[in-house]
């Protein structure tokens, strides 16, 4: 506001026509949304900009699309990338890759590499499904309605993950709805409905083991010793009616609940969707996890504060 800097600038153009899970479309219009960011970000000549979007980008097919944004970039931001990382990696419970690029200006930030942005075995422990989604509700709790959303109590658990208590934790000051944080509060915790199978589709589901796929949806069984694929969004029957696959609950004959898919991605349980389900897991499907974003901003943020220590000295 006024005459305030911009410190950052963070976007995730449009990714469909670049996604291999669609059509793949190098004629997609929303392509040309890559370039677009690019000049909107650098118009803005903030101290940094990143841009995220899908590893399809960088296939040989979309890479003029990418290159000739690239060029769109003023001289004097370093850019960084792109960068092919893994949620995962960064302690996510779910493998989902993606591709990075970051632009900073010297003049007002710390020096940055692609180093800095390597993921550090010491300090990124495996994350897997159980220490993700192992202490949520079972599918038979009692829940009510509050708010618009299904609400269910939370489970005492004396044997918390760090992951799951971070995912605990109630929402910074001034985030979230207060009635739904007033909720949250009170030891409920909303998205634990379970969706509704055909008795075969339960019967199905029940002979599939960990890790493997059912034959007829090939939706795959989460293992809790593992990682959940990429939790995908899909698309609408105009872009050619995709079905995001829902993985299978390692012990449950049914597809993982909203805030199931929501831990695995990395979402604080205050962290509220839409009352539908459908509508739920293609924003989270079509999200970046917080943790894997957390992990980039704070190297960003640990190089602004270097710059600004140095100013501050001199």
């Amino acid at each position: 506001t006024g005459n305030a800097d911009i410190v950052g600038v963070i976007g995730g153009p449009p990714c469909q026509g670049f996604s291999v899970m669609g059509r793949n479309n190098a004629d997609d219009h929303r392509n040309s949304l890559i370039g677009r960011f690019i000049e909107l970000a650098t118009s803005l000549e903030p101290a940094f900009f990143v841009m995220e979007n899908v590893p399809g980008l960088l296939a040989k097919r979309n890479r003029p699309v990418l290159d000739a944004a690239l060029e769109k970039i003023p001289d004097k931001y370093t850019v960084l990338g792109p960068l092919a990382l893994n949620a995962a990696d960064f302690g996510a419970a779910t493998n989902r890759k993606r591709i990075v690029i970051i632009g900073y200006d010297p003049l007002r930030c710390g020096s940055m590499s692609e180093h800095d942005f390597e993921p550090n075995p010491d300090t990124n422990i495996g994350v897997s499904v159980k220490h993700a989604i192992g202490d949520l509700p079972k599918h038979r709790a009692s829940r009510q309605i509050l708010n618009e959303f299904s609400w269910t109590k939370r489970t005492r658990n004396r044997n918390l993950s760090d992951y799951a208590k971070q995912m605990r934790i109630a929402p910074p000051s001034g985030l979230g709805d207060p009635n739904l944080n007033a909720h949250h509060k009170a030891g409920l915790i909303s998205g634990c409905d379970p969706t509704e199978h055909t008795t075969t589709t339960i019967e199905r589901f029940a002979k599939v083991a960990q890790g493997k796929q059912d034959a007829v949806s090939r939706y795959q069984r989460l293992a809790w010793d593992g990682k959940a694929p990429t939790l995908r969004a899909g698309t609408g029957s105009d872009r050619g009616s995709y079905q995001a696959a829902r993985p299978i609950h390692p012990d449950e004959p049914r597809v993982i609940t909203v805030r199931e898919a929501a831990r695995l991605q990395g979402f604080p349980d205050w962290f509220q969707f839409h009352p539908t389900k459908w509508h739920s897991h293609r924003m989270i499907g079509n999200s970046v996890s917080p943790v894997f974003s957390e992990a980039i901003f704070r190297v960003i943020a640990a190089k602004l504060a270097q710059f600004d220590d140095r100013r501050d000295a001199a």
